[in-house]
């Protein structure tokens, strides 16, 4: 039976599920478009092609997964170190949720895309490094409260760091099909981020 939701956001809805399920290259436009009940009319009606999809889908996951993690009453605390530390545990809700707790997009089609359609490695890209940039800046403010020489560099090396526990945790939690394991790297990276928090303010 037909959702009420535009053809548009049932498409990427379905999308993202099949991507999720069995990867970009085994999902077919037919079988996109039965599930999202559309015509290969309505498709090409959004979409120019398969791989502009993948392009749409790029930007529908990092919009959903940015408005995701800056959601938070974490936003509102005035202690560097302790919005910090609130983003983390924001980031363990959004883990277990919607967005994140069937995989991630980025990294799917990453593995799937980068080494073929250039185009849509050069979206990704730019959208982990968008990520990045909008955590070192949380990240520099805490680490200069704390007294590191270096907070700037160090900052953009703990938010790289920190994407890689995100999608490392995710890829493993999959393989393990144990959920438990999408929040264990990210336990032990707050625990070492507080770690060098306590020793540069005690010094």
């Amino acid at each position: 039976m037909a959702t009420t939701a535009p053809g548009r956001q049932r498409i990427l809805a379905v999308a993202r599920t099949l991507v999720l399920t069995k990867g970009f290259p085994a999902t077919t436009l037919d079988e996109i478009c039965e599930k999202a009940d559309v015509t290969k009319g309505g498709f090409y009606y959004h979409f120019a092609s398969k791989d502009q999809l993948a392009l749409e889908l790029v930007e529908h996951h990092f919009d959903q997964l940015s408005s995701a993690l800056m959601e938070g009453a974490y936003r509102e605390l005035d202690d560097p170190k302790d919005r910090l530390l609130g983003f983390l545990d924001r980031t363990a809700e959004v883990m277990q949720g919607p967005v994140l707790k069937d995989g991630c997009i980025l990294g799917v089609l990453t593995l799937d895309m980068a080494e073929t359609q250039e185009e849509t490695r050069i979206a990704l890209s730019q959208r982990f490094s968008d990520l990045e940039a909008f955590l070192e800046k949380d990240f520099q403010a805490a680490l200069r409260e704390s007294g590191v020489k270096d907070p700037t560099s160090t900052a953009t090396g703990l938010a790289r760091q920190f994407l890689m526990v995100l999608e490392g945790s995710i890829v493993l939690s999959k393989a393990h099909k144990n959920p438990e394991v999408l929040l264990e790297g990210l336990r032990f990276f707050k625990l070492s981020l507080e770690a060098v928090l306590n020793t540069n303010s005690s010094k």
